[in-house]
C-alpha cells in the first residue's frame, strides 16, 4: 500500500457545528417543521420599492446590511449596499468551500480512513505493527471505528505483536477554528487528519447523596467507549462554569459544581482529535478481544497491507458484501490500561 492519501485538503466550515447550551448534548436532526399561521392565507400586495434602501427599511431589517450583486461573467457590479462593509461570512461560505472541493479533488474524492499493518498474517497473529490511517474525513464517528475493529475480527486476527500507530497529517492540525471563542463550546474543536464525532467528547453527570458522578465517553446510538485522554473535575466556584489547560497531550477540564443542578450531558470540544480517535480504536479493538499496544504518532503511512477502510459515504470495506452492519459494544468497565 503507496501513498493512500495524495492530497491534503479537508472540509470543515459544514462538519464542525453543535449547540453549545449546557441544557442541549446535540443539534436537532432535522428542521423543525414551521407551524401553518391562522386566518387567510391570501398573498398580500407588496409595495413597490425603488431604492435598496427602501427595500431594506421595507423589510424592516436591524443591524448593518451590506451586499453587492454581480454580473458573473463580466464581474461588473450592478446594485450594491455598503458594498465595503465587513461582515461575517457563516453558512454562505460551506458553499464556497463545497465549490473549491470539487473543483480542486472532483467529483468522485472520498475521506477515508484505513487501518493497515506493515507484517504478516498468519494464524490469526500480526507480526508487525497496526496503522490508523486518517485521511481527513470530519464525519468519522464511533460506529465507523467500531466497524473497522469488528472487520479485523472477521479477518480472524486475534493477537497484534507490534505497536500500534495512528498517522494524522493527512491536513495541517489545528489546535481550535476560532481562537477569540470560549474554549468550551463544542463548535470550536481541534481539527486535525484523524477527527471523530465531529471532535467533542461526551460529558455527563448525576449526583446522588455521596456527590456527582462523571463520565467522559465517545458515545454513538450503539456505543459508549470510555475516554480518559479529556478528563473532568468538579470544582467549588460559582465562575467561571468551566475552565481548561492541556497537560501531558490530554485534556483537562473543571466545571462550576453550582452550575451542575440534578445531572445532565453536554459535548465539550476535543483538542487532541487525532490521541481520541486513537484510544477509541483501541478499545472498540479491545471489545473485540484483540489487545493493542497504547497509541503512538507517526507522520508516515505503512507500505504494507490494507486490512480495513471506512468512506464516510459508501461505507464499504475490502471484503464483498461487508458493508459494516457489525456493531460490537464496548465495555463500559474497560479502564485505560496507562493509568493503571
Amino acid at each position: 500500500m503507496t501513498n493512500i492519501f495524495s492530497r491534503r485538503f479537508f472540509l470543515t466550515a459544514a462538519a464542525f457545528a453543535s449547540v453549545g447550551h449546557v441544557a442541549f448534548a446535540n443539534a436537532p436532526v432535522s428542521s423543525v417543521r414551521p407551524v401553518a399561521r391562522g386566518g387567510s392565507v391570501a398573498a398580500k400586495p407588496v409595495r413597490a420599492v425603488s431604492t435598496p434602501n427602501a427595500l431594506i427599511q421595507a423589510a424592516k431589517l436591524g443591524g448593518a446590511v451590506g451586499f453587492a450583486v454581480a454580473d458573473v461573467r463580466s464581474g461588473k457590479l450592478l446594485e450594491t449596499n455598503n458594498k465595503a462593509l465587513g461582515l461575517p461570512p457563516a453558512s454562505t461560505a460551506k458553499a464556497i468551500t463545497a465549490l473549491y472541493a470539487l473543483d480542486a479533488l472532483g467529483p468522485n474524492y472520498r475521506f477515508a480512513t484505513h487501518v493497515a499493518t506493515n507484517g504478516s498474517i498468519a494464524n490469526g497473529v500480526v507480526s508487525g505493527d497496526l496503522y490508523l490511517i486518517g485521511g481527513g474525513d470530519p464525519t468519522l464517528d464511533t460506529n465507523a471505528l467500531a466497524d473497522m475493529a469488528a472487520k479485523l475480527k472477521t479477518l480472524g486476527i486475534r493477537e497484534v505483536r507490534g505497536q500500534f500507530f495512528y498517522v494524522d497529517n493527512a491536513v495541517a492540525n489545528l489546535h481550535d477554528i476560532d481562537k477569540t471563542q470560549p474554549a468550551h463550546v463544542s463548535y470550536n474543536p481541534a481539527i486535525s487528519g484523524l477527527n471523530l464525532n465531529f471532535n467533542r467528547v461526551h460529558f455527563e453527570w448525576r449526583r446522588s447523596s455521596n456527590g456527582y458522578s462523571v463520565t467522559m465517553d465517545a458515545r454513538s446510538k450503539k456505543h459508549r467507549p470510555n475516554v480518559y485522554i479529556s478528563k473532568m473535575q468538579i470544582a467549588a466556584r460559582d465562575l467561571p462554569v468551566y475552565t481548561y489547560r492541556a497537560r501531558q497531550g490530554r485534556d483537562h477540564w473543571t466545571v462550576s459544581r453550582q452550575a451542575l443542578g440534578r445531572g445532565g450531558s453536554r459535548w465539550l470540544p476535543v483538542r487532541h482529535p487525532e490521541a481520541y480517535a486513537a484510544e477509541v480504536f483501541r478499545t472498540l479493538v479491545r471489545a473485540q478481544g484483540i489487545t493493542l499496544a497504547a497509541p503512538r504518532r507517526v507522520t508516515a503511512a505503512p507500505q504494507g497491507q490494507l486490512l480495513a477502510m471506512f468512506d464516510a459515504l459508501e461505507e464499504w470495506f475490502l471484503e464483498d458484501g461487508f458493508k459494516g452492519c457489525m456493531f460490537i459494544k464496548a465495555s463500559a468497565e474497560y479502564q485505560d490500561p496507562d493509568d493503571a
